[in-house]
């Protein structure tokens, strides 16, 4: 059974004026489990209402989730949803193992440019890259361990990634296999 490492945190203002880029990859905002599953041709699976992980304070459940494969780069991603019935409002995704990270480093700049903003802690290994030129994208390492992303719809509150809501071990995460 595999944690996810990674998940939200709500910061800042309601008020982001930053358009959203509308999807990811075959997934659109705003759409429900069942047509991110259809959109996915298979590579995704819903989620049973009853099986979903939910954090109250953010109004959010998984709602779906699977994997994607681009060339050797091969990822297992989770689909987060509103749970007041706005849809799609996140994605979060990792690499099967640390020996990706470079891959999805690479995948991520060539789809969206160097990122704005590197920062991490050096200290104990940890590196984190953020885009906001439209959707929030936020991909974390920590030294040996697999990399994880949290691209979420613009405006979500300023969504920046913690150790919460995709470990398992966690209470409220979002964390399913």
């Amino acid at each position: 059974m595999k944690a996810w490492t990674a998940a939200l945190l709500v910061a800042g203002s309601a008020a982001c004026t930053a358009p959203a880029f509308a999807d990811w990859e075959y997934a659109k905002w705003g759409m429900t489990p069942e047509q991110v599953a259809s959109a996915s041709q298979g590579a995704v699976k819903v989620i049973p209402p009853g099986q979903r992980k939910r954090i109250e304070d953010i109004k959010m459940e998984n709602g779906a989730e699977g994997s994607y494969t681009d060339g050797v780069l091969r990822l297992h991603v989770a689909f987060s949803f509103d749970t007041g019935g706005k849809g799609l409002v996140a994605v979060g995704y990792d690499v099967s193992d640390a020996a990706q990270n470079g891959l999805l480093k690479d995948w991520l700049v060539k789809r969206h440019g160097q990122p704005q903003n590197k920062t991490g802690i050096p200290a104990i290994g940890l590196e984190t890259w953020f885009w906001d030129k439209t959707d929030e994208i936020e991909m974390n390492i920590s030294e040996g361990t697999s990399a994880f992303v949290l691209r979420s719809k613009a405006p979500l509150n300023q969504c920046r990634v913690s150790r919460r809501c995709f470990d398992s071990s966690l209470p409220g995460s979002f964390a399913s296999y």
